[in-house]
C-alpha cells in the first residue's frame, strides 16, 4: 500500500471514527504532534546545514555545553 493509500485511509477513519476513540488516538500521537509543531523554512535549514558543516570541517569551533550555561547564566544575573 502507498503512503498516499495509507494517508487517505487514516483520514476517512478519522473522519468517521467515535470520539472515545479518537481521543485514544489523539493520545497516542500527541507527543509527536507537539515535536513537529516546529517548522523551519529553508533559510533556516541552509543555515543549521551550513554551520553544521562548518563545524564538522573545523572552520568554526563549538562551545562546550558547560561554559555556554555558564555564559547564560552570567547575562542573566546581569539583567
Amino acid at each position: 500500500m502507498t503512503i498516499t493509500a495509507v494517508k487517505g485511509k487514516l483520514h476517512e477513519y478519522i473522519e468517521n471514527i467515535d470520539e472515545k476513540k479518537l481521543q485514544t488516538l489523539y493520545a497516542l500521537v500527541e507527543n509527536d504532534l507537539e515535536d513537529r509543531s516546529i517548522v523551519y523554512d529553508e533559510v533556516a535549514l541552509s543555515s543549521f546545514r551550513s554551520a553544521s558543516e562548518d563545524f564538522r570541517s573545523g572552520k568554526i569551533q563549538g562551545i562546550p555545553m558547560e561554559q555556554s550555561i555558564d555564559f547564560l547564566k552570567r547575562k542573566i544575573a546581569e539583567k
